[in-house]
C-alpha cells in the first residue's frame, strides 16, 4: 500500500555484494538502495537511503529471508508537522554525540 499512496515512487539499486553462507549452502546479499517519492503530486521529491538483506535458496535462488534497513526519521520528517518536531530530536542527539566525543 506504501507504493499505491506515494506518487512517483521508485527505487534505484546502488551497490550489491553476494557470499555463500559456508553452513546451509544459501547465498546471503545486500543491496544498497534510495528511495525516490513524493507524498503528494505537487510536493517536492524527497529520497531515503536504505539496504536490503537477502537470503537465497542455494538451488532454487529464490529468496528465502529479506530485511530492509532504513531510517524512518526520514519519511516521518516528510509529513507536515513532524518535519520540525524531527528535525529537532535529530539536532538534539547530534549534540549529545558530540559533547560524548569529547568526553
Amino acid at each position: 500500500s506504501m507504493l499505491t499512496n506515494l506518487h512517483q515512487a521508485r527505487f534505484t539499486c546502488e551497490d550489491w555484494a553476494m557470499a555463500p553462507t559456508g553452513q546451509t549452502g544459501s547465498i546471503r546479499m545486500i543491496l544498497t538502495w534510495h528511495f525516490h517519492f513524493q507524498v503528494r503530486p505537487t510536493s517536492p521529491s524527497l529520497c531515503i537511503p536504505g539496504a536490503s538483506w537477502l537470503e537465497l535458496h542455494p538451488t532454487s535462488r529464490l529468496i528465502t529471508l529479506h530485511r530492509d534497513y532504513w531510517d524512518a526519521s526520514e519519511l516521518l520528517a516528510a509529513f507536515p508537522g513532524l518535519g520540525w518536531l524531527i528535525r529537532g530530536v535529530k539536532k538534539r542527539i547530534a549534540a549529545a554525540s558530540h559533547v560524548m566525543e569529547k568526553s
